[in-house]
C-alpha cells in the first residue's frame, strides 16, 4: 500500500448527496447516528428505513420500506454491507460511504458485557473465558455456545469484517482478508475510529463541509459504569492476546485503515481543544443530570435529563441531542428496533 506521507489538505465530499453509514456494534454507532440524523433533518434528506431487523443479513435494497421509490439519501442502519447491492441503490459516484473501527479487545469484553455473553454462555471467570476464546480460534463457531436462534454470536470473532461483508469462512485466510480489505479501501470516503472518535468527526465535518453544531453529541448507549468494570480481571495480559489472536483479521483491518487515518488526524489536531470546549459546553446548556434509560433487550444504558429552562442554543438541539436510537427510530420509521 503506498501512501503520501504528508496529506496537504482533507479531501472534500460537499458535492455527494447521499450519505450511507455502515454501523459496526461496539464503536459509537449510536452516536453517529444521533448526529445523522439531525443534520438529515437540517438538509430536509430522506432517511432509508428497514422493513424490519435483518442483521445478520446481507444487505439488500428490498429490504428497505419504500425502496422502489429511491427518494432515501442517508442510512444509517444496523446491516452487513454488500458492495454490489448497496451502490446499486446508493450510487459510488454520489454517495459519501463512511463505518467506524475499534480496537479488538476492547470492542470484544464491551460486546461479551452488553449483550450478556458471560450468562448466556455461563462463562464467568478468567479461566473459563480464557478457554471459551481459545478455543474458537480453533473452531468458530463452536456449536456447543451457540443457542439457537441467537445470531450475536457472530461478534465473536472479527466482528467489523463481519459486519463489512466478509463471512467469517474467510477470516483465517489472510491473503483473501488482505484483498477484501483493499476492497473497501476504494468503496469507503472514510474509515473512522472510536479511540479518536473527536478527531474522527472533526475530519467528517470536513469531508462533508459541516457546520460546528452538526457534530455536536452527547455519548449515546454508554454502558454503565458498574458494567464496564464487571470484566476485570487481576491478569488481563493473557487473556488480551488471546483476543487479539481470535480477532487478527480485525486487527489487520483496523491496522490498515489507521495508517490513512493518521494522515488526515494530523490535520485537524490543532482543533481538538476548542472542540472539546464546545462539547463540555452544549452538555452544560443542555444537561440537568445523567439517568438509567432502557436500550435494545431490556438492556439499561447511561441517558440524559434535560435542564427545564435551556438558554444559549436551540432548545429543538437539546432535545435532538438526548434521543437515543430507539427513539429517533420510531420517530421517522415508526418502529423502535
Amino acid at each position: 500500500m503506498e501512501l503520501k506521507p504528508i496529506l496537504k489538505k482533507i479531501p472534500q465530499f460537499c458535492h455527494k448527496k447521499k450519505i450511507v453509514f455502515i454501523k459496526t456494534h461496539k464503536t459509537g454507532g449510536s452516536t453517529i447516528f444521533n448526529i445523522l440524523t439531525r443534520l438529515a433533518k437540517r438538509k430536509n434528506m430522506t432517511i432509508a428505513c428497514l422493513k424490519q431487523f435483518t442483521w445478520p443479513e446481507l444487505f439488500q435494497p428490498h429490504q428497505i420500506a419504500n425502496y422502489s421509490s429511491r427518494h432515501a439519501r442517508l442510512f444509517t442502519s444496523h446491516v452487513r454491507y454488500n458492495r454490489k447491492s448497496m451502490q446499486s441503490y446508493f450510487p459510488r459516484d454520489e454517495t459519501f460511504y463512511f463505518t467506524i473501527l475499534r480496537d479488538s479487545f476492547q470492542q470484544w469484553v464491551s460486546s461479551f458485557t452488553y449483550f450478556k455473553f458471560s450468562e448466556k454462555l455461563v462463562l464467568f471467570h478468567h479461566r473459563e473465558i480464557l478457554k471459551f476464546v481459545k478455543r474458537l480460534t480453533k473452531k468458530f463457531p463452536d456449536v456447543r455456545y451457540v443457542r439457537k436462534g441467537d445470531k450475536i454470536h457472530y461478534l465473536l470473532k472479527n466482528p467489523n469484517l463481519f459486519d463489512l461483508g466478509l463471512d467469517h469462512a474467510y477470516h483465517d485466510r489472510m491473503n483473501v482478508v488482505a484483498q477484501y480489505v483493499e476492497g473497501l479501501r476504494k468503496d469507503f470516503d472514510l474509515v473512522m475510529f472510536m479511540e479518536d472518535f473527536n478527531s474522527s468527526l472533526l475530519i467528517l465535518k470536513e469531508m462533508l463541509c459541516l457546520s460546528d453544531d452538526d457534530i455536536l453529541y452527547l455519548k449515546m448507549n454508554e454502558r454503565p459504569a458498574n458494567e464496564k468494570n464487571r470484566f476485570n480481571f487481576k491478569n488481563m495480559a493473557d487473556l488480551r492476546e488471546s483476543i487479539y489472536y481470535l480477532n487478527k483479521a480485525d486487527m489487520f483491518l483496523y491496522d490498515y485503515f489507521m495508517t490513512i487515518f493518521k494522515t488526515y488526524s494530523q490535520k485537524v489536531s490543532d482543533k481538538l481543544a476548542k472542540y472539546q470546549k464546545s462539547l463540555d459546553n452544549i452538555y452544560e446548556i443542555c444537561i440537568d443530570k445523567r439517568w438509567m434509560e432502557i436500550a435494545y433487550g431490556n438492556r439499561y444504558y447511561s441517558g440524559y435529563k434535560l435542564k427545564e429552562k435551556i438558554n444559549g442554543t436551540d432548545p429543538n438541539l437539546c432535545k435532538h441531542i438526548i434521543m437515543n436510537e430507539r427513539q429517533i427510530t420510531k420517530k421517522l420509521c415508526g418502529y423502535a428496533p
